[in-house]
């Protein structure tokens, strides 16, 4: 689905009975679009809506006056896929429930927080699954009672006192009706009363048509707070939040379907993780490729793994000879990754591809071989040319002599750094050697993209881990190799890719541009544009897996408290929801100008303590996903 541009304040959405109202110039929906003006929100309605709300009688010119000061959003082929998943999710016919599907889906997919002006609000919250709010709309005279200047009637005003000394309302499986000053609000969210709300009572009992000096006069408005030149980030963060139900798969995704919408037409997805080992970030990762997979048409999951591993997985994925468990323990030996989490993924996968043979998903690893590169894979690469051009097989073998197999990666920077410099320019001549054959044909592609891989491998194991500059230079390298290897997956499959690393290679700036001077996710911006979107995770407190040292030693938990005053963690945390995710692009003004500034972040990698990192939200990811509380992710079981 095409991304919508940012919007300040949100989105108000109008069905067609609320479009009725408007071109009526019914007070409580005049009211409302007064508001929506000055708390800069965008107003909209959907193409099905407006063919829905023309009878014989309606006033014409009053229609097309009424449709000039809103955006009509017309229904493509996503929005009626998404509408059709909507109405099967809640068990409704099409038939019957069409055009409260699409404009469901319309809502769904509009920057939040989203308001439904309505007439019928019963079949809109059951499709958007407490997602968005949904309002009724009622007249001052269906209300019961007929407004006077300054009169505002007693059952009303009780009403929203009454409302008010509620507090936080149930959770998104429920929703609460509260009668409020001339309209029903159907609230699925954990909220008070807004003022908007509060203010929109005060409109509609005074006979007020149109209320923009009322609204600019209210003290603690949006408006108030932005001619000050200050707005509370936590209140701008709380209108661009989306909660989340759960960080478990196999749960309903209602929650996810505005992450969907954020995502739109990228057909590769960054998903960071500000540790290495928490379990929350695992499972997240596993739910969100779920939904994308289910909803969106993603094929493949990108590791920051070796390639060589990833194509060893891929292999149990298409063809389930092996056991998951098994194949977890072989090629994520000694890596975060080895943990019961990954085998879940690997398991539902293996499950998925069982029961759609014809569209199966697919496991890659996009990194530099690591922990090793085995004989196994160096005969993937002699053994094509030796099956196509045997001509090539002595000198093939004669350059790939002393580097193969790389039995250890840690163990091989024990060598002097002459011999593995003189190994790589080996490597580099093999790739060469294979290139130049351009027979063409998928064989081949995969063959040379192997011996690409080692190459890469050999020329990245030429750093020195002893000077500073040497392995800058080498980070660098790899996070290009990373770039170029899903590039080139994504190109010759076709696939669309969830690409999962830490958060400083997916994001477009990494929190020590000295170690990580251009990521993963720059390179790939360079290389994709707008096909690529990165999503990055923070948490408050918890648990999580690193080593006492980045090279060698085991993995082992660490745990931190609660995030500290100045921390961007200390006000995410400050949002009313435990678990939520935000679009850092459509946000309100505040809180994007929040999201732009550098602070102090948690970016745990493979070695703890480390410095807590300068990160500025928005300029290294377009989502974002907080969560309040993690732990270490579940080793392995035997």
């Amino acid at each position: 689905m095409t991304r919508s541009p940012a919007v300040p304040g949100g989105t108000l959405v109008l069905d067609s009975g609320g479009l009725a109202k408007a071109v009526l110039r019914d007070r409580s929906v005049t009211a409302w679009l007064a508001l929506a003006r000055t708390d800069d929100l965008r107003v909209v309605t959907s193409a099905a809506a407006l063919v829905e709300v023309v009878h014989p009688r309606i006033n014409r010119p009053a229609l097309e006056w009424t449709l000039s000061r809103l955006v009509v959003e017309p229904i493509t082929e996503p929005v009626a896929r998404h509408a059709a998943a909507l109405l099967a999710d809640a068990s409704l016919h099409g038939h019957k429930h069409a055009i409260d599907a699409m404009l469901s889906a319309t809502a769904l997919a509009a920057p939040g927080p989203t308001t439904i002006l309505t007439s019928d609000p019963e079949d809109l919250g059951v499709l958007c699954g407490g997602q968005v709010t949904v309002t009724k709309v009622v007249s001052a005279v269906q209300a019961g009672f007929r407004n006077r200047p300054g009169d505002i009637p007693p059952t009303i005003s009780e009403a929203a006192t009454s409302a008010r000394r509620q507090g936080p309302g149930p959770g998104c499986s429920s929703h609460r009706v509260t009668h409020i000053e001339g309209y029903e609000k159907m609230d699925g969210h954990r909220k008070r009363i807004s003022r908007r709300g509060l203010l929109a009572t005060a409109v509609i009992a005074m006979g007020a048509v149109l209320a923009p000096v009322a609204a600019q006069a209210a003290p603690g408005s949006a408006s108030a707070h932005a001619a000050g030149g200050k707005q509370d980030p936590v209140r701008a963060l709380e209108k661009a939040a989306h909660p989340l139900r759960s960080t478990e798969p196999g749960k309903k995704t209602g929650d996810l379907r505005a992450l969907g919408a954020m995502i739109g037409d990228a057909t590769v997805v960054g998903l960071g993780e500000a540790t290495h080992g928490s379990h929350e970030f695992f499972t997240m990762k596993e739910r969100v490729f779920r939904y994308l997979v289910e909803e969106k048409g993603f094929t493949t999951f990108a590791l920051e793994l070796g390639w060589s591993a990833g194509l060893r997985i891929d292999e149990y994925l298409q063809t389930g000879k092996g056991d998951a468990r098994e194949i977890a323990k072989e090629t994520l030996s000694n890596s975060p990754w080895e943990r019961e989490e990954f085998v879940s993924l690997i398991e539902w996968m293996r499950d998925y591809n069982r029961r759609n043979p014809g569209r199966t998903v697919h496991f890659m690893g996009d990194d530099i071989g690591s922990p090793a590169v085995s004989d196994e894979f160096f005969g993937r690469v002699t053994g094509y040319m030796k099956r196509h051009h045997p001509e090539t097989l002595p000198r093939l073998d004669e350059l790939y002599t002393g580097l193969r197999p790389i039995d250890d990666v840690f163990a091989y920077l024990s060598k002097p750094l002459a011999e593995r410099r003189r190994l790589a320019a080996q490597a580099q001549q093999a790739l060469e050697l294979i290139s130049a054959q351009g027979s063409g044909g998928e064989a081949f592609a995969w063959a040379e993209q192997n011996a690409r891989s080692i190459a890469q491998t050999a020329r990245f194991l030429t750093m020195d881990p002893d000077d500073p500059e040497s392995v800058a230079a080498a980070q660098l390298y790899r996070d290009e190799v990373m770039a170029q290897n899903v590039t080139w997956w994504q190109r010759r499959t076709g696939d669309k890719i969830l690409l999962s690393a830490q958060n400083d290679h997916v994001g477009y700036a990494a929190g020590d541009p000295k170690l990580y001077p251009k990521t993963q996710g720059a390179f790939l911006r360079d290389t994709m544009g707008e096909s690529y979107l990165p999503i990055g995770f923070t948490f408050n407190q918890g648990s999580f897996l690193s080593k006492d040292a980045a090279l060698g030693g085991d993995w082992k938990k660490f745990t931190v408290g609660a995030a500290t005053p100045g921390m961007n963690e200390h006000t995410l945390d400050k949002v009313r929801y435990r678990d939520y995710y935000l679009d850092a692009r459509r946000a309100p003004a505040a809180a994007r100008a929040w999201l732009n500034a550098a602070r102090p972040t948690r970016n745990v990698g493979t070695q703890y303590p480390w410095p807590d990192s300068g990160i500025a939200i928005a300029r290294s990811f377009d989502v974002l996903i907080h969560l309040d509380e993690v732990r270490e992710a579940d080793k392995l079981k035997p």
